[in-house]
C-alpha cells in the first residue's frame, strides 16, 4: 500500500477543498467577482461573437466578473478580456483570501498565489497586506508581470509616481503589448505636465487596442491641455463612438466646446454627461461642471440659476466638499440669493484645498460686492 509522507499528507488536505466539484445546490456564480486559480487560464472565444476591444486567449488578468455559470463553465470578463473557461479555474472574490492563504500554505514559493491573494487585498483597501504580497510574489519570480503592475498601481494611487514608473517600465520591458501599462504610465506623465511622453503612451496603447474608449480619452486630454481644441474634440467624439454610456468623455468634449465657445454644444454634452452618470462614482464632478457652466456662462441666454442650483443640489447629493460648496455659491449668486451666495462659498473657502484658496476667496469677494460669477472670473 502507498502512503503519503506527513509533509506531503498535510499540503494534500490543505488543497483538498480548493478542488472539490461544485454541488449541484451551489448558488449561481453569475455576476460575481472572480480570481483565477492559476496562470495560464484560456479563455475561449464565445462562438459567433464579437467581443472587441476585449480578446479571448490566455488570461492576461486574474480578476474578472463572471457573466455566465452554466455547465461546469463561466463566462467571464475584464475591461481587456472575455471568454469561457472552467469552473475550477477560479474561485469567488469573497473566499479568494482563504483560498490563497491555504495554497501559500502548502507551497510558500507560488508566485501567483501571492499576486492574486494581493490582488483581492487590493481591492479590499488593505494596501499594506497587498503590497507585501506583490513584493514576495516578485522575489518569487522577478518576471511576475501583474505583481509589478499592482504594485504600481498601489504606488500610483498615493501619487507616489517614482517607484509606479520604475515598475510600469518593468511591465512593459516584460510585457511591450500590455496596453493599460501605458495608459497608467501615461496618466503619471500627464500629471507631471510631460506631455510628450505621455502622448507616446497612448499613441501606443491605441495602436495596440484602437476599439478602448479611455486611450481616446487620454489623448484628448492631452490635445485639451495644449488648446488644440479641433484634436480633443476629434478624440472625445471617438471615445464616445466606442462607448457612448461613457460619461467622462461626454463631459470633457464639453468642456472643449466651452472653450471654443461654442455654448449650446457645451451645455448639450454637460447635461449628457450628467445624466449618464446619475449614479456613478463621478456624478459630483458632472453635475458640479453644469452647475457652474448653468450659473457662470459668458452668454447669458445659456444662464439659468435654478437649473443650475438643481444641478449644484444633486451633486451636493453625491459629495459634499468644497467645490460642490462653490457651486452651490455661483448659482444662488445668479438667483441674486447672495446672502445664501456668501455662506455656501465661506463654507468651500475654509475646506478648500491650498491651491484652490485664493481662487475661492476671489470668488467670496465677488459675491460680497454683489455680483455674479462667470466662468472667466
Amino acid at each position: 500500500m502507498y502512503y503519503l509522507r506527513p509533509s506531503a499528507l498535510i499540503a494534500y488536505l490543505l488543497l483538498m477543498p480548493l478542488s472539490l466539484p461544485a454541488t449541484a445546490g451551489e448558488p449561481s456564480w453569475k455576476g460575481k467577482t472572480v480570481i483565477l486559480v492559476r496562470p495560464g487560464v484560456e479563455l475561449q472565444a464565445p462562438e459567433g461573437e464579437k467581443i472587441a476591444p476585449k480578446t479571448s486567449g490566455v488570461a492576461k488578468d486574474l480578476m474578472f466578473q463572471a457573466q455566465k455559470d452554466e455547465d461546469g463553465r463561466l463566462r467571464i470578463s475584464s475591461r481587456r478580456q472575455e471568454g469561457w473557461i472552467a469552473k475550477s479555474d477560479a474561485v469567488v472574490f469573497d473566499q479568494a483570501v482563504e483560498y490563497f492563504t491555504k495554497k501559500l500554505a502548502a507551497d510558500p514559493k507560488d508566485s501567483h498565489a501571492y499576486t492574486a491573494r494581493g490582488i483581492v487585498l487590493s481591492s479590499k483597501k488593505e494596501g499594506d497586506k497587498a503590497l507585501a504580497d506583490f513584493n514576495e510574489a516578485i522575489r518569487r519570480d522577478p518576471k511576475a508581470t501583474l505583481a509589478y503592475y499592482h504594485r504600481a498601481n498601489l504606488a500610483y494611487g498615493k501619487a507616489q509616481y517614482e517607484p509606479a514608473l520604475e515598475d510600469y517600465n518593468t511591465v512593459i520591458r516584460n510585457d511591450p503589448d500590455f496596453d493599460w501599462a501605458y495608459h497608467v504610465r501615461g496618466w503619471i506623465y500627464y500629471r507631471k505636465k510631460d506631455y510628450d511622453k505621455a502622448l507616446a503612451d497612448y499613441e501606443t496603447a491605441i495602436r495596440l487596442v484602437p476599439t478602448e474608449t479611455v486611450f481616446y480619452r487620454d489623448r484628448g486630454n492631452i490635445a485639451l491641455a495644449r488648446k488644440q481644441y479641433d484634436n480633443a474634440l476629434a478624440d472625445y467624439t471617438k471615445s464616445i463612438e466606442q462607448d457612448p454610456k461613457y460619461a467622462v468623455p461626454w463631459h470633457q468634449r464639453g468642456a472643449t466646446w466651452a472653450a471654443k465657445k461654442e455654448y449650446a454644444k457645451a451645455i448639450a454634452d454637460y447635461e449628457q454627461a450628467a445624466q449618464l452618470a446619475a449614479g456613478g462614482g463621478y456624478g459630483s464632478l458632472f453635475h458640479t461642471s453644469l452647475a457652474l457652466f448653468r450659473a457662470g456662462c459668458p452668454d447669458a441666454k445659456f444662464r439659468d440659476g435654478a437649473k443650475a442650483l438643481a444641478a449644484a443640489q444633486k451633486a451636493y447629493e453625491f459629495t459634499k466638499g468644497p467645490a460642490e460648496s462653490a457651486a452651490l455659491a455661483a448659482a444662488h449668486a445668479e438667483l441674486v440669493q447672495f446672502e445664501q451666495a456668501i455662506e455656501w462659498q465661506a463654507k468651500a473657502l475654509e475646506s478648500a484645498p491650498a491651491a484652490m484658496k485664493d481662487q475661492y476667496r476671489a470668488r467670496l469677494k465677488l459675491y460680497q460686492d454683489g455680483k455674479a460669477y462667470r466662468l472667466e472670473n
